[in-house]
Parts: structure tokens; sequence; C-alpha cells
């Protein structure tokens, strides 16, 4: 009975131990990830002041793929830890709010950009944007907004009944930064060049590989790739621009297997920068 009531007691400790063990484990865990967390935490904060004196420091007019700020390379703080930053102008994109614009011929034009690049992956653009516009104007049904809504981050989207993963298919395309209706056409794709400008969409490759040798100081130079008319170049003339006052700043931490996102907006006014939004995770974009 003695042995018994011993091995009794012995199991009871056995299992008290385990229960700490598993619990001490646990604990420790959230304590490395949340110290992770922290130091990403700081790596976020210098990524925004690296950003802030990157653009401020550019003195140009126009924004092009030879400036600093486009060109970083990743760092790699320590042994165990190493940073990304990318800076793009958010006018490489089209603004998805303009769908509902007061100005009308901007409005059309964006809502052609959207049906042309959702029906080439082969989405029901129609319904798509129905339920986008749906969304954004107002209604008069009790419950839902009595006026425009603007979506504050592309991510939102994903949240409009039936567009669910809308943000990770087309970032590439959208924006919901007020861009001013304007394109920044050293940085736009082709798809949107041709999808945002019909008038030239048969010059939009040459662009881009002109633009390979030698970046658009000015709208103007256009011109030079020879396949615009004076009558496209003037109907496309209110859309474009070489300039950018609005950045989407993405700064990926990865420590360890860990991997920590922030993304942010920010606005340059001459050569002050600050800003917009600010996220952590993946905010802008799926």
């Amino acid at each position: 009975m003695i042995l018994i009531a011993v091995l009794i007691v012995m199991v009871a400790l056995v299992s008290m131990v385990m229960v700490i063990e598993n619990r001490s484990s646990k604990n420790f865990d959230y304590s490395s990830k949340l110290l992770m967390e922290n130091q990403a935490a700081l790596y976020f904060n210098s990524a925004i002041s690296v950003a802030k004196r990157l653009l401020e420091d550019d003195k140009n007019s126009y924004d092009s793929p030879d400036d600093d700020w486009y060109n970083l390379p990743p760092f790699r703080a320590n042994d165990d830890t190493i940073v990304s930053m990318s800076i793009m102008p958010a006018n490489a994109r089209i603004d998805i709010n303009e769908l509902v614009s007061s100005n009308k011929d901007l409005a059309e034009r964006t809502k052609t950009a959207f049906l042309t690049i959702v029906n080439s992956k082969g989405d029901n653009a129609d319904k798509m944007y129905s339920d986008i516009v749906g969304w954004m104007k107002p209604s008069t049904e009790p419950g839902y907004a009595k006026k425009i809504r603007s979506f504050y981050s592309l991510k939102e989207i994903d949240y409009v009944k039936g567009l669910k993963g809308f943000s990770k298919d087309f970032h590439n395309y959208f924006t919901v930064a007020d861009t001013k209706g304007k394109i920044n056409v050293n940085f736009a794709p082709v798809d949107v060049i041709e999808a945002y400008l019909p008038e030239i969409g048969d010059c939009a490759l040459d662009i881009v590989k002109y633009r390979k040798n030698q970046v658009f100081k000015n709208v103007t130079q256009l011109r030079d790739v020879g396949c615009i008319s004076d009558e496209q170049y003037l109907k496309i003339l209110p859309y474009i621009t070489t300039s950018s006052s609005l950045f989407d700043v993405r700064v990926d931490v990865k420590i360890e297997d860990e991997d920590f996102e922030a993304e942010m907006l920010m606005e340059r006014v001459g050569s002050y920068v600050k800003v917009l939004k600010y996220f952590e995770g993946k905010g802008f974009y799926e």
C-alpha cells in the first residue's frame, strides 16, 4: 500500500512538473515573439525616418526609377535580422476611388480602365464594378451611408461582399491614394497605361521600353517615343505626370524565421514629408 501511495505521489509530481514546463514553454515562446515584435517596431520607426530623409533629399522636379529612394537594397541589421524597404509613387496605379468622381470624364475613364483590367484577369468585371460603386455611393436605405464613401485602404475592398481577395489580385493596378486622376508615366505598368490611356494603348509597350534607357523628366518627352499623335497627346495630357506627391512605403523585417510587415502612405509637399496612413501587418495589400 505504501508503494502504491508513493507511485501515486510520484505520478502527480511528474504531471505537475510537466504542466509547469508546458506553461513555461508557452510563456517563453510568447515572450520571444513579443521581443521580436518590439524589435520590428523599432526597425519600422527607423525605416520611416530613412524614407522621409530620402524623399526630402530628392530635389528633382520629376520622379523616376533612377532616384535613390527607389533603389534600396535589403539591409542586414545583424546575424538574425534582415530589413527590406520599398518606396513606390502611389500614382503608378489608378485611384479606384475615382469611380465615383464628380468629374464625369474622370469617372468614366476610371471605369473603363477598371473593366479592362478586371476582364483581362477573367473575373466578372461588371459585377465587381457594381458591387464597389454600390458600396461607395449614397443610399436611401436605412443603415447605409448617406454620402459617398471612399476606401481608406485597398484591403478594405476585400470586405465588400463578393470581393474577397481583391487587394491581393489587383494591388499592382489600383490604389486608394488621391492621385488627382494622373498616373506617373515613369512607373505605371504596361497594363495600367493601356487601360487608363486607351488613346495610346498601342504605344504602351514602346513607352515602357523607352523609359528603361531614358526617363521622362516631363510629359512633353512622351512625344519623343514617336508613336503618339498631337491629337492623342492632348487627350491624355490631363491624366499623365512625371512627378508624385504620395508614396507607398512597405517595410519587411525578417527576424530569424518570423516576418513582420508595415506599410505607410507618405505625402511630400515641397521638401517636407509626413506620414498620412500607417499599418502594421498587411494593411494596404493582401
